[in-house]
């Protein structure tokens, strides 16, 4: 590509997590700014506050939910049951934010509810192209993050502090009610704390004896078909050595032995997709990408 350059940051995912990695972009560029870091909620004091007082309850109710919760059925898990760590990804074409934002507001859903409808509807079509026809549900993870925003560059922190919360996706094919349905089901975690206490519930597993926690998470982990993360990205360019960069974009890392997942990044008006998996789980990265754009294009279109 004449006159452009690629930069590839490669690294284990417990070095750091996406905000880290945002991060150390940041610090990267010509001048630091916090508005190249992705918006993460902050709280006040007394939200806080509920959210410790809360926790119990939520630990019990998560515990009893998802501990026998059985695991997921489907092409993607039924294959082979390990990853190894060989995965092949594909990015999506990019979109406009403002195209999306409209199309959510005509149906009175938010952005994030619209894309993981989209989500939704490609693995279904993308069960049925394998034979399932079967499967509504499908157990996935959103991981999310509650750092407080660094108020300088002498702040960074190369640290990895994320969690993930599991959330029980239903699988449709129609988009007009498909997305009124999984804007119901998405609803408690945008009005509840219980997202949030999963993050200090399992920062507060990292506390205890690794094997112990290990075989907790890998044990649900197992459970699970897919990761999938909506960021709304940095609001301005990267800056480095006064060039300015056109696209900021990642793959979603491995947790356990999920088999794969979507990462979805905003970056000033423009969305960008991937999608990646293991090749031992799934081998049809392309195909599901392919999906994904074939569905956001119609849904976009108002077909």
């Amino acid at each position: 590509m004449p006159g452009k350059s690629i930069f590839i940051l490669k690294m284990h995912h417990v070095m750091t997590d996406g905000y880290g990695v945002a991060s150390f972009m940041a610090n990267v560029c010509d001048q630091w700014d916090a508005e190249l870091l992705p918006h993460l909620p902050q709280f006040n004091f007394w939200q806080k506050c509920l959210m410790y007082l809360s926790m119990p309850y939520h630990f019990i109710s998560l515990a009893a939910q998802y501990l026998f919760y059985p695991a997921d059925k489907n092409p993607m898990t039924l294959k082979n049951k390990e990853n190894t760590g060989v995965k092949r990804g594909f990015f999506a074409k990019e979109y406009s934010v403002d195209a999306v934002k409209r199309k959510s507001k005509e149906h009175n859903v938010t952005i994030n509810d619209l894309l993981m409808t989209v989500i939704s509807m490609t693995m279904k079509q993308y069960f049925i192209s394998q034979g399932d026809e079967k499967t509504n549900r499908i157990l996935m993870f959103i991981p999310f993050n509650l750092r407080e925003k660094p108020a300088a560059i002498d702040n960074f922190e190369f640290i990895n502090q994320m969690a993930v919360f599991p959330v029980k996706l239903r699988l449709v094919n129609d988009f007009k009610t498909g997305v009124q349905a999984i804007s119901r089901d998405l609803r408690p975690l945008r009005t509840s704390f219980v997202t949030f206490c999963m993050y200090y519930i399992v920062r507060l597993g990292q506390s205890f004896p690794s094997a112990g926690f290990q075989w907790w998470f890998n044990n649900f982990a197992t459970k699970c078909s897919l990761i999938a993360t909506n960021v709304r990205g940095p609001s301005i360019p990267f800056t480095v050595a006064g060039t300015e960069s056109i696209k900021a974009t990642t793959f979603m890392p491995s947790l356990g032995d999920v088999p794969g997942g979507f990462a979805i990044v905003s970056q000033m008006d423009v969305l960008w997709v991937s999608f990646c998996a293991d090749r031992n789980r799934c081998d049809d990265a392309k195909q599901i990408i392919g999906i994904f754009e074939k569905t956001l294009d119609s849904i976009l279109a108002g077909k």
